[in-house]
């Protein structure tokens, strides 16, 4: 029961920020049977992998990233153990690479990187190597220096590395710099 209550509301939750909002708010008058169902050891992996897709949907909303700090920490620790199912591994890190969007929760995740580059971006899963990515980024660009200085100790080289196999992204990057600095100048 638990599990399909789950992968239902996971797939309400890909609707839109109205409807997140609400399965934030209906989970907060509950009791919160959201972090209980992430942090409970059920014999059936499908509900982890459900609940830590609900989560990372969830995790897209601007508006309750304050109701969800605590889902955010769990699936931070949930990354740090290490988790053998795939599909949940997937799951945990979309939701981390998520709420790492937001710049509020930064001073939270910070703690993660160790375990995101450790468990993901060393991944063969591309997908999982990807968040990892948006992940490591997002926290870049919020605290660029503490996060610099980890990567210098965990795995620059990585970041480096997988940022030039995302097809794409070098010409994203190209073209933002081109903005700030033209290609073409007229003598001065």
């Amino acid at each position: 029961m638990q599990e399909v209550a789950l992968k239902v509301l996971a797939n309400l939750s890909y609707s839109s920020d109205r409807v997140r909002h609400k399965i934030v708010q209906d989970d907060f008058s509950s009791g919160r049977c959201l972090q209980k169902a992430l942090g409970s050891n059920p014999r059936c992996e499908q509900i982890l992998c459900n609940a830590a897709c609900l989560v990372a949907n969830l995790a897209t909303s601007p508006n309750d990233q304050g109701g969800l700090q605590e889902v955010m920490e769990l699936s931070g620790n949930l990354l740090q153990a290490g988790p053998s199912n795939t599909e949940f591994l997937s799951h945990l890190v979309r939701a981390m690479a998520n709420f790492a969007h937001f710049r509020q929760n930064a001073e939270r995740l910070i703690y993660f990187v160790s375990a995101v580059v450790s468990k993901c971006l060393r991944s063969q899963i591309v997908a999982v190597h990807v968040h990892a990515l948006r992940f490591l980024l997002s926290l870049l660009a919020a605290l660029p220096s503490r996060t610099a200085k980890l990567l210098m100790s965990e795995g620059a080289e990585e970041v480096l590395e997988g940022l030039g196999t995302v097809p794409g992204l070098m010409e994203a990057i190209h073209s933002t710099l081109l903005v700030q600095a033209s290609d073409k100048a007229k003598p001065l």
